[in-house]
């Protein structure tokens, strides 16, 4: 039961992350989700408009969340019942995130309705104790999960790298990744030309005691494929409004030195699966 008395009228939240767009968390499911409680003849409450934040963190501080703060802005100014949203994750992650917005919403007489259960607010539109208990909970148990998968495939990519001297991402600027003969990725680096005389250039010329910008601005004169672009690409990002070889970008392939000499892989470990592009002074 919502405990609103008469027929209540209320504002739908949703929020999804950029990678919840589609699935279980996606916003037709939760929009299913709040019309079915809505609607429900335990409730029966009039859902007068949608607020959406879309591609937004559970995490984010309330000035990210544009629509939350514009839907309570509207329970307001409107005099409604409160906001319904799918489930109190959706609302916010962060406790004293939530514990601002309640309170904004306990001002007006308003309150959270979650269509999973359970109202933010209790019966006289104050925060109950159990539901500050929960909330809580699920804020902390949330931000466990999310940096156990964090340290989990972080320490996935650093035993893989560890084990066979490569990582499951893309290749490092300079290099391609080598598959076998069915398609498999093998472990192994290779040169890609084009870039890896783009390094061989950035490191004599640095030896040299050239400055960054004046490397930046060889390489952008010869045209040097960027970081990031895909092999057999190189051409489709030199129109006028491309980006281009700067101080940063030479930078970055310069604090790679020892990877780039052959001496460390991509995590900084000791199994090595690329052959050097550069020789240090000390090699010579």
């Amino acid at each position: 039961m919502t405990g609103i008395k008469g027929r209540g009228r209320v504002v739908g939240y949703i929020r999804v992350s950029t990678d919840e767009q589609v699935g279980k968390g996606g916003v037709l499911s939760q929009k299913r989700q709040i019309i079915d409680w809505c609607t429900s003849p335990d409730n029966d409450v009039l859902l007068v408009d949608w607020y959406q934040d879309l591609g937004v963190s559970g995490a984010a501080p309330l000035e990210e969340r544009a629509q939350l703060l514009h839907a309570v802005g509207r329970v307001a100014r409107d005099d409604l019942d409160g906001i319904v949203c799918a489930e109190p994750e959706r609302f916010t992650r962060e406790p004293t995130e939530t514990a601002i917005v309640l309170s904004m919403l306990e001002a007006t007489g308003a309150r959270v309705f979650y269509a999973s259960g359970g109202n933010g607010t209790g019966e006289d539109g104050k925060l109950s104790p159990t539901d500050v208990l929960i909330r809580d909970l699920m804020g902390m148990l949330g931000r466990y999960n999310r940096a156990l998968i964090t340290a989990r495939v972080r320490g996935a990519k650093k035993q893989n790298v560890e084990e066979k001297g490569r990582l499951w991402t893309r290749a490092p600027y300079g290099y391609r990744q080598v598959r076998d003969e069915r398609g498999r990725l093998a472990g192994r680096l290779e040169e890609v030309q084009i870039e890896a005389d783009a390094v061989r250039l950035v490191f004599e010329m640095r030896a040299k005691n050239q400055t960054l910008q004046a490397i930046a601005d060889q390489l952008n004169a010869m045209k040097a494929p960027l970081p990031g672009q895909r092999e057999g690409q190189h051409h489709k990002r030199w129109a006028a409004s491309a980006p281009t070889w700067n101080v940063s970008k030479v930078q970055a392939l310069l604090l790679r030195e020892e990877f780039y000499a052959g001496r460390k892989n991509q995590m900084g470990g000791d199994v090595v699966g690329h052959p050097a592009l550069v020789a240090l002074a000390e090699d010579a």
